[in-house]
């Protein structure tokens, strides 16, 4: 068990105000100028009619000219046969992925292709039967990939209503492309009558596309839309869906490379679960695909970690010293000479590579190691990975992200959370910006007007910005208003056992998430999806407001320059905002910052989420659609 450290101040950003380079959101705007809802729902229209169009003159010609569906000129078999395909599309596409989908539904056409030519071999034969079926489930499973993907792209640049108008345009194409396929389709049927080559069971069993056209472009854009509304909900089976509609939306192209890459990521949910028991720590692994029940569960053991307690406060004195002696400074600046300055970093330097030594050394006991193994066996190098920690408040100060774990799996990242938790309903309200309420607190000593710039730059945002408030105003407006995100910036800090922490609202007022709670929750309800705290020593502010079951909460582990805490915020918003999960984006945003260290040491340790784990992170297009 980690012991309690020392009394933390609310000085939380311990630097001077410093210019900083301004974030540039050009291409980002550029991207979804280039892809404009009437833009997206016209190409919706022209496609549905040239797949219907295509779909209906290749049965018309192909299949019912070399042999029809239906031995007799009935349209019920026909119908029948292509609905019955789409079902089986449907169903391959749910177990198992759309490429899946795509293969069993082509195997299928082969398969019932023979059936079809072995019974009816009189009147064509095997291989015109073949060929028939196979053109059109190909056309059937080409028809709903496109779909859904063109309705999720609608959805993710212009909202539900875009989505809605995406699959009414699609349908009345199809309808559009149908009519006239058949119509195409019949005068090839008479030209070919011309030269005495149909029979004319054969034209009379043309007809019968149109109405399996009809219901196959009815069935496919239902379907789509489903597959559509599953991607945009996080189901990893569709992740790629969403990945090229997201990548779409804001850069207005995909390329093939990205594609054959979103295909083969799947996302995972990583649970470990720590515990105390027998001196040190009952251990529980669960790994399962993002939005499922999880697939494997193991138990281990992890001794008392004694060692990694005394590490840590070394580490933990030695980095307050360095970045006290480098900018806030308790003796005469000019004691402090340029070499014992590098001194400070050298030493805080050394004391983080024993604390990551003896967190590996701890992880890899012989103990723990069956829950190692299954790690390993369980995950891919190429899978996203949400990583949950569920631990007590304590366990969450060291550095997990230093485990090497994480160097093996490069779109992995750490989370903490506490051990209980519960759902919370939420209301909705249409909205087509994502609300952000900012709260610029006390910003003595620190630049807090950076972080309004930064802020004011993303897209798509409606950002209302509280300078020092009162109480009374930041509960009203938690109370009054839906909010996606709350943002601080300002000074923050932790007590002493890190169960609690409090902001600094102003400069004579500072709040604990208690005198907020019950405007918290009211907010939580109403849809808030993320708590930013770009402020010092949050893991008491976090360990608070996960009680309140907040989803998502980012915030500075360790007291934090103002240059780190500003940095920080421009790279995760600047990928959070592209498009990338909320996971990566912390995680990119967080190593970005490696570059400051020299200066500021272990810059890169400092962002840190705590996430609620019955909740899945929306994306930045998500937020948009979520109310």
């Amino acid at each position: 068990m980690l012991p309690d450290f020392s009394e933390r101040s609310l000085q939380g950003h311990l630097l001077k105000s410093q210019n900083l380079r301004s974030t540039n959101f050009s291409q980002t705007k550029a991207g979804l100028k280039l892809c404009s809802p009437i833009g997206l729902v016209l190409i919706a229209l022209l496609l549905a009619a040239f797949f219907s169009f295509a779909s209906v003159l290749a049965v018309t010609f192909v299949g019912y000219t070399l042999f029809p569906y239906s031995i007799s000129p009935g349209k019920v078999l026909t119908t029948v046969i292509v609905l019955t395909l789409f079902f089986f599309f449907f169903r391959v596409a749910l177990r198992e992925s759309l490429a899946s989908a795509v293969v069993s539904v082509t195997i299928s056409g082969v398969v019932l292709g023979a059936i079809i030519g072995l019974v009816a071999g009189g009147l064509a034969g095997l291989a015109a039967g073949i060929v028939t079926v196979t053109i059109t489930t190909a056309i059937i499973a080409l028809m709903v990939v496109v779909t859904a993907l063109m309705i999720t792209m609608a959805y993710t640049v212009a909202g539900k209503r875009a989505g809605a108008a995406a699959i009414t345009l699609i349908m009345a194409g199809g309808m559009l492309g149908g009519i006239a396929g058949v119509a195409t389709g019949k005068e090839v049927i008479k030209v070919l009558n011309n030269h005495g080559t149909v029979p004319p069971l054969r034209e009379a069993a043309a007809v019968d596309a149109t109405f399996a056209a009809f219901a196959g472009t009815f069935a496919g854009v239902v379907i789509a839309g489903y597959i559509g509304w599953q991607a945009l909900k996080g189901n990893h089976r569709f992740a790629w869906i969403k990945t090229i509609a997201v990548n779409f939306a804001t850069t207005g192209n995909v390329s093939l490379h990205g594609l054959v890459d979103a295909a083969e990521i799947e996302s995972k949910l990583v649970i470990l679960k720590l515990s105390k028991g027998n001196g040190g720590f009952s251990v529980t692994l669960q790994i399962g695909a993002e939005g499922t029940l999880p697939t494997v569960e193991c138990t281990g053991e992890l001794p008392p970690a004694l060692a990694i307690s005394r590490c840590y406060q070394q580490w933990q004195s030695s980095y307050r010293r360095s970045i006290c002696s480098s900018y806030r400074l308790d003796i005469p600046e000019t004691q402090v000479t340029n070499f014992s300055r590098k001194e400070f970093l050298a030493q805080c330097n050394e004391l983080a590579e024993d604390l990551q030594r003896e967190l590996n050394q701890w992880l890899n006991d012989e103990q723990f190691r069956t829950v190692k193994e299954e790690l390993l066996a369980t995950l891919s190098k190429s899978d996203s990975i949400r990583f949950i920690l569920q631990a007590e408040h304590q366990l969450w100060q060291l550095p997990w992200h230093l485990w090497d774990f994480f160097a093996r799996y490069p779109q992995a990242e750490l989370a903490l959370s506490t051990d209980s938790y519960q759902t919370v309903s939420k209301v909705s309200s249409p909205q087509s910006q994502v609300r952000i309420l900012a709260i610029l607190g006390n910003s003595t000593n620190i630049n807090v007007e950076t972080d309004r710039a930064i802020l004011q730059q993303l897209p798509d945002a409606a950002i209302t910005f509280l300078v020092e408030p009162q109480r009374q105003e930041l509960n009203d407006q938690l109370w009054t208003q839906p909010w996606d995100i709350l943002f601080f910036a300002g000074h923050s800090a932790s007590s002493s056992n890190g169960e609690t922490g409090q902001i600094s609202i102003n400069a004579t007022e500072s709040l604990t998430v208690t005198e907020l709670k019950y405007a918290l929750k009211k907010a939580i309800a109403n849809g808030l999806h993320l708590a930013l705290f770009n402020s010092c020593d949050g893991l008491g502010l976090a360990f608070n407001l996960a009680d309140l079951q907040i989803p998502q909460i980012i915030v500075m582990r360790e007291p934090v320059p103002d240059l780190v805490a500003q940095e920080f915020l421009k790279n995760f918003l600047e990928i959070f905002a592209r498009g990338l999960p909320l996971y990566q984006a912390v995680r990119e945003a967080r190593e970005k910052l490696q570059w400051l260290e020299d200066s500021f040491p272990c810059a890169s340790w400092l962002p840190v989420i705590c996430q609620h784990p019955a909740e899945v992170p929306p994306t930045w297009q998500e937020l948009r659609s979520l109310r």
